[in-house]
């Protein structure tokens, strides 16, 4: 099985060691992601940007987030597939690199399904690694991707 490698990144975009703290002022906001069958890297936030929205609301919390004074979207369905890593027996997000994460963890991605017309948008479980398709008007979680990578 496939294992996505985590890299806690500075406020710079650098690397930080693993046992870099995740509380204080100080404390990672951002992961690089790299993943055996993922071309490139992505950037992933540290932290959800909301607890839960709806899939329209989605876009617009991933592109008002904040963090690190960068421009953030929501992930492809693709790339948020490659963020857990279910070679793991608990939570598909390691807490040391995603301290927030939950066990069961639904989470909008930018695509809506082909269906038309379709009252459904894809989402990705971060917490047990597998996705599926929700009704819009449902509220998931929202964990931005850096903008400009593809």
């Amino acid at each position: 099985m496939h294992k996505p490698k985590y890299t806690k990144l500075d406020a710079n975009l650098e690397p930080l060691p693993d046992d870099h703290p995740n509380e204080g002022d100080g404390k990672h906001l951002a992961v690089r992601v790299e993943h055996p069958l993922l071309v490139g890297s992505i950037i992933v936030s540290a932290y959800r940007a909301s607890d839960r929205s709806t899939s329209k609301d989605a876009k617009v919390v991933a592109e008002k987030f904040s963090a690190l004074g960068k421009s953030w979207r929501l992930p492809s369905v693709e790339e948020a597939f490659f963020i857990s890593d279910r070679t793991r027996s608990e939570v598909g997000l390691d807490p040391n690199f995603f301290p927030d994460a939950d066990s069961y963890e639904p989470t909008w991605t930018a695509d809506v399904d082909s269906t038309s017309p379709s009252g459904f948008a894809w989402s990705v479980n971060l917490g047990v690694g597998y996705c599926d398709w929700d009704g819009q008007s449902l509220r998931d979680h929202v964990r931005p991707v850096l903008a400009g990578q593809s």
